[in-house]
Parts: structure tokens; sequence; C-alpha cells
């Protein structure tokens, strides 16, 4: 499934118009001095212009041809590093394989992934989301087994992983947020949710611009809850008050905070058609475990949902919004020291693209610009491309990444 669906899916004027006026006063703060970063490592993109990777600078312990032996550091306890923790804390599968590394250092693992040349040999012939999809709740099958610490999240492992492997650069979304096929998306630190909701005369009235009476805002901004997943917190909103002739509906773009307080596993279904072109509005939901998190979005997908199925447990929540409610999912960004908010799968070259106003100025910003992309493990990593505008379009930008450039 092509990147630019996705992106243009959760795309609106509205928040283009928006994200122009802020890139705009990006540049006003070019000049600011820069708190130091702590740089721990490179990505470099690299291959052809037709199928680019990101590979990272870590050294890769073994390349044999297609595959690459990479050694990744994970946290695991050291008491249950019995003799039969290495058959039982493996994942072995045909593109992506995780066992553990010396027995002495409970620590170190050992990541099997395609090597670069592997990528480019046989990386159209991969069904990308299913492989990693089988990967990732393989590793949740090993935080259940006790491989790994309670208080460590999976989403942090698999991060981890993630930053260790090269992998192609059109699939940054699956391999950092699970968006796929499927369309959602697991919500982050640094996301945000903006919800917005029409409003006409009446429930009945007809929707048209002579019954159109504004529309009321929610913005959410998606925080770290220690470190076993993440909660809502509640930033803005616009026409509060004329909401409340939503009723209970306005509980509910209102109140997510407190309705998800008890589920800080979050998974975010973006607006899409389905196999009967049937629309399917968004849907939220909210899982006590990334377990749960697994079975509520099975019964979704087996189902062909278009709202939330009828019967839930109590450690799963589930909301869909109504026709009419937009809901767009947007990452954090630094530009220039500036916090700013873009759409999931927005390219680097976007960002260049709006900023600068004629061929002088996106060769002045591809000269000048910097990239960098923070860790899972503490620091940031120097994001390397050719400064072309191809490359700049390949570059995926993601939740946290800090942009500085000349003007």
């Amino acid at each position: 499934m092509a990147l630019n669906s996705y992106s243009g899916r959760i795309r609106t004027g509205l928040a283009r118009l928006s994200l122009l006026s802020a890139l705009q006063l990006g540049l006003l703060c070019t000049g600011c001095m820069h708190r130091p970063l702590q740089i721990n490592r490179t990505y470099t993109l690299e291959g052809a212009p037709e199928y680019p990777l990101l590979v990272p600078s870590t050294s890769q312990e073994k390349v044999d041809g297609d595959f690459q032996l990479s050694l990744v550091t994970l946290s695991s306890d050291p008491n249950k590093t019995d003799s039969t923790f290495a058959r039982r804390c493996s994942i072995n599968g045909p593109v992506f394989s995780l066992t553990p590394g010396d027995p002495a250092r409970f620590d170190r693992w050992y990541v099997k992934s395609p090597s670069v040349q592997g990528w480019q040999k046989n990386g159209s012939e991969i069904n990308m989301s299913a492989e990693w999809s089988r990967f990732t709740n393989n590793l949740l099958l090993l935080v259940r087994q006790g491989c790994f610490p309670l208080k460590e999240s999976v989403s942090v492992i698999t991060r981890t992983v993630v930053e260790n492997i090269p992998f192609p650069a059109s699939e940054s979304l699956l391999f950092f947020y699970s968006l796929s096929g499927a369309g959602f998306v697991d919500l982050v630190p640094g996301m945000q949710i903006r919800i917005e909701r029409t409003l006409f005369d009446s429930v009945g009235s007809k929707q048209n611009a002579a019954n159109y009476r504004g529309s009321v805002d929610a913005r959410y901004e998606v925080v770290p809850l220690s470190q076993t997943g993440v909660a809502l917190r509640l930033s803005k909103t616009e026409n509060r008050r004329s909401g409340k002739a939503l009723g209970a509906e306005a509980n509910l773009i209102f109140g997510l905070p407190s309705r998800f307080a008890s589920k800080p596993m979050l998974r975010l279904f973006l607006e899409s058609i389905g196999e009967n072109k049937t629309n399917r509005a968004p849907i939220l939901i909210g899982a006590t475990n990334a377990s749960d998190l697994t079975t509520a979005t099975r019964q979704i997908e087996s189902n062909q949902s278009v709202a939330c199925p009828v019967a839930w447990g109590a450690e799963i929540d589930c909301v869909s919004f109504n026709k009419g409610t937009a809901v767009s999912l947007l990452s954090s960004l630094w530009i220039n020291d500036r916090l700013i908010y873009l759409p999931l799968g927005t390219s680097l070259y976007y960002v260049v693209e709006t900023v600068s106003g004629s061929e002088h100025g996106q060769a002045r910003a591809l000269e000048t610009i910097s990239l960098r992309r923070p860790l899972a493990t503490g620091g940031y990593a120097e994001v390397i491309f050719p400064r072309t505008l191809t490359s700049a379009q390949q570059v995926i930008l993601l939740s946290g990444d800090r942009l500085t450039w000349e003007h």
C-alpha cells in the first residue's frame, strides 16, 4: 500500500493552511540558540532511488548475503536466564528473527533481518505488513513469557529493534507505528489527535450551508504514561460551549482522557473505505495490555466493522466517531526550535516545498537543512541523505524529529 494514500487520507485543507503559517513562523527562529543534542549514530538513505533504504550506522556482527545479524541491547531479567532461556525467548521467522546473545550478557540480543543487499534483491517480493506483524506478535509472546522485565513496554522494545536494522524508507510508518493496509496506527508520545465536529440546527435537519452552525474542536496530546503506555491530555478546545448541544456526543469528543484513563495501550483506526465499499468511521481502541489490544484489533478486522463491536471485555474500550466528525492524526516536530504539528506521513520534501518560495529557496533549504531523530535508548541519530528533491520525498518525518536550516 502506497504511503501517499495514508498521508493524503488524514491531511485536510485546514491543516495545510495552519501548517504553512507555523512553518513560516519557524523561520523567525532560525537564529535562536539551539540546545546541544547528543548524536549517538546516523541513518543514511542508501540504495536505488526507486527503492531507498534507511541504514543505521550501528555495526553488524555478521553479514551473510541477503541477511545480517545486528547486535541490539534490550533489557531482560538476569534471574530468568536459565538453561531454557535461549529456546523459550527466541523468534525464528523467514524474514525477521530474534535470539538471545551471550548467556553471560543477558542484555545482548541478535536480530536477523534482510541486509541492504537482501532488501534490494528481494524487498519487492516480501509481504512487508504480514512479516512485520508476525515478528511483533511473536515479540509480544516473549514479553508475556517473561523474557523481558514487566516494566518494559513492547513499543520500546520494537522501536529499539527497528533503530538497529536497515529497512525500506517508504515503510517507516509500518515499522515505527504499525500503519499498514489495515489502516490503524499505534499512538506514541508526541502525536496529536484533532477532532472536529460540525454543528447543524438539529439532528434531523438537512446538513447544508443554511443550517450550518459552526463546529467544535478538541485537540489531544499523546503523552507517556510511565514505561507501560500512553495517555491522552486535552490541550485545546474551540466552541466547547456550543458543543453542549451534542449531548452525550460532547462527552465523547471532550472526555477521552477519563474514558481511557485505565487503558494505556491506544490504537487509532483511520477513516477508510472497506472491501464492501462501506465507509468506516475513525475508531479509537484502548486496552490494558498489548495482548488485549491485538485481540480487539483482530475482532474489528475480521468483522470488517464500521463501528465498535457490541461486546467488549473490561480490559478493552472502544470509541467510534460519528458521521460529521473529522479525526486527524499529526506528529510533533521541532523546526528551528519551534514545536509544530504536521500530518502523519509528511515527507521532508513537503517541509522544503512549503517554506521555500522559489527554486533558489528550495536549493538553499536542501543545502543547509539537518534532520535529527530521537532514539528509544536516548540521544539522537543524524539522518543523512543526498541533497536532492527526490531524496527529500523519500524521507518520511516521524514524531519528535528535529529540523534546522538556514534561510
